[in-house]
């Protein structure tokens, strides 16, 4: 062993000796230095002249300051980004699907559980939510009266929102759109073609807007099944892995409290600046309102 590394004696170089020094970095926690090998120095120093920019510091202790918030942050914000990643198994885990048949949702719907399904960020608005209850109650109506179709007539007089939506599905679909367009010239052609989607277009569509509907009002229980995946999702982790995340939501925390003391800092600092430079403004009035006698002899 010895005779291998004779000779070897490191890197020589300022920047090997970086990279060296780096070669035990495992998720930079603890590092010492602000920005990782595998961050962005050019991004560092632009924020870096944006914060200083922000704060308007002017001198060398209100820039070592501003350094020192942006530093916290810079950590800070990577320690988001790795807990992120390590918890993205969770995210990955929360299936919608599991979700419908967590709320007991009927067979033939659960399939079709869309993604959003479990974002609780989602936002479906009143008016998309009255119009997708309006389109589920035309669509249970007319499937209680198939397979007797209504007449293109009946189907204009009773179900026209219902008529718009599926027009427009069928608008989205390739092969339908060629179809269409050449048979909207003849009534009778359209009248079939649309009843014929009717039939085999009706179960999607209702799923479409049966989720619309039931979503904001699910949002407490959504919640409470994405703690319930959390909770199973750390039983299941390793001991190592575990303690790595509960070290890095720590670490977390003192770079989040350390930052806010270095704004309050900063604050203070720029407080004390605007007093001294508004003492010295009123200083410069009074000398400039004194008459020429007065300034002469103070002077």
């Amino acid at each position: 062993m010895q005779k291998l590394n004779k000779g070897q004696t490191g890197p020589r170089s300022s920047q090997g000796k970086r990279n060296s020094s780096m070669n035990a970095l495992k998720h930079g926690a603890y590092s010492k230095t602000a920005v990782l090998p595998s961050e962005d120095a050019h991004a560092y120093e632009k924020k870096r002249r944006q914060y200083q920019k922000s704060f308007r510091a002017k001198d060398e202790l209100a820039r070592d300051l501003s350094d020192m918030v942006l530093d916290h942050q810079w950590v800070a914000r990577r320690l988001k980004c790795q807990i992120v990643a390590m918890e993205h198994d969770l995210y990955q885990s929360a299936s919608p699907i599991e979700f419908a048949k967590f709320l007991g949702v009927p067979d033939a719907l659960i399939s079709k559980a869309p993604i959003y399904f479990v974002n609780p960020n989602h936002q479906i608005s009143k008016a998309e939510g009255d119009h997708a209850q309006l389109i589920c109650d035309q669509i249970m109506d007319l499937k209680d009266r198939l397979p007797n179709k209504p007449s293109l007539a009946e189907l204009d007089a009773s179900y026209p929102e219902l008529k718009q939506v599926l027009l427009n599905r069928f608008g989205a679909c390739d092969e339908m759109d060629s179809e269409l367009t050449v048979d909207l010239s003849n009534t009778n052609d359209v009248e079939s073609i649309c009843l014929d989607g009717l039939s085999w277009k009706l179960d999607e569509i209702h799923a479409q807007y049966f989720y619309q509907t039931i979503f904001e009002s699910i949002k407490p229980q959504l919640q409470f099944y994405l703690e319930k995946q959390r909770i199973d999702f750390f039983q299941r982790l390793s001991a190592s892995h575990s303690a790595t995340l509960t070290k890095l939501q720590q670490r977390l925390d003192k770079e989040l409290n350390a930052t806010r003391s270095a704004v309050q800092l900063m604050m203070n600092y720029s407080k004390l600046q605007q007093a001294q430079d508004d003492a010295l403004r009123l200083g410069q009035k009074n000398r400039n309102e004194m008459p020429n006698s007065q300034a002469k002899s103070s002077s």
